[in-house]
Order: structure tokens, then sequence, then C-alpha cells
């Protein structure tokens, strides 16, 4: 039975639609992985070996950006350009084990970096609705206070991964997670704030 040309032309529009949402949303995946993936290797520069720890995190500055965005499928770019980023600098391929070893470790690390983002965006919404515009000290406390929580998060996992898989020993857990903490605080605090005042004054739909 020949369908009509009326109902055929609604579900290649359906269709073409859909096909549209999705080329979109998978190329902006990918462009919140490369960015955050280039932050990464910016912070690595300074990074204190062999843990790949160092004193400022761009990227975490901006993930918390992409979290406070409407974007569902943030969340797959930022862990997709951590796990890039931590396997690049620590992957050890000498032999299968170690490949194993180092690249889960690396596997383990993203979510912290999840939590502390969206936690932190969810802590910051839960003390301003509408947060951006840095108008008031209200609003920059709120900031700082929410995010200072918020960095244990990715701190406290990231470390215990390194510690897990290998990479650093036990013994510099204190030291290594005040490096990560500060690291990841310098760099929510620096990049952040320069986002949001931007995009908050530039009128920019977030993604």
């Amino acid at each position: 039975m020949r369908l009509p040309s009326a109902f055929l032309l609604l579900i290649n529009g359906r269709m073409g639609r859909q096909l549209h949402v999705i080329a979109r949303s998978v190329a902006t995946t990918v462009a919140i992985a490369i960015a955050y993936f280039g932050l990464a290797r910016v912070g690595q520069l300074l990074a204190i070996p062999p843990g790949n720890v160092t004193p400022i995190w761009p990227a975490s500055g901006f993930a918390l950006w992409i979290a406070l965005g409407s974007f569902r499928f943030g969340w797959i770019g930022i862990w997709l350009g951590n796990f890039l980023a931590n396997t690049w600098a620590f992957v050890d391929v000498s032999t299968a084990n170690d490949a194993v070893r180092t690249i889960l470790t690396g596997l383990c690390i993203g979510p912290g970096d999840l939590l502390q983002a969206y936690g932190g965006a969810y802590l910051l919404r839960r003390c301003i609705p509408a947060p951006g515009g840095f108008t008031s000290i209200r609003e920059v406390g709120c900031f700082v206070a929410s995010q200072s929580v918020a960095c244990t998060a990715s701190a406290t996992l990231g470390v215990t991964a390194l510690c897990g898989g290998g990479i650093i020993g036990w013994k510099e857990f204190g030291y290594t997670w005040l490096t990560w903490y500060l690291g990841d605080g310098f760099g929510v605090i620096v990049v952040a704030p320069v986002l949001m005042v931007w995009q908050s004054r530039s009128g920019m739909a977030h993604l």
C-alpha cells in the first residue's frame, strides 16, 4: 500500500529534526570535551609528578559553567575530556597490566570531577537561583562558599583513585589532596566567573 505524500513528508520532517538534534548534541558534546581537554592540558603544564596534580586546574571552572547551563549531555563532554586529559598524563603501556591499571585510574577520576561540577552548581543555585552577574557581596560570598565545599569531591575521589591505581603512594595522600583541592579551587574562582559574567553581559543563550 502506497503511503500518502503528506504522511511521508511529515515522517521525513520529523526524522530530519531528530537527526538535527542528535547531530547538534554530538557536536556540542565533542566541543565540550575538546575545550575541557585543552584547559586541562594548560593546567598540566604546572603539574607535579608523578600524580598529575597541578596547583591550578582551569578545566574545573569550565566544568562548573557547563553544569550551570541547560545542556543535558554536558556531563558526557566533561567526563570524556577529563578521561582523555588524565589518561594522557599518566597512562603506562609498558605492560598490559599497567595499561589496564592506569586507564582504569583515569576512568575513576572522572566521577569526582562531575560530582564537583554538578554538586557545585546545585549548591550555588540553592543560594542564588540565577547566578551569573556577581553584582553583590552576597553573590560572591555564596559562590566562594559553595565551591569551597564542592571542590572536596574531586580532590577526595581523584586522589583516592591515584593511590588505588598505584600512581602515587598512600603516604602522599594528604599533600596531594591539598594540592588537588587548591588547584580545582583556583580554577573555579578564576575561570567560572569570567565565563558567567561574559555570558550574562553578552546575553548569549547557554548551549
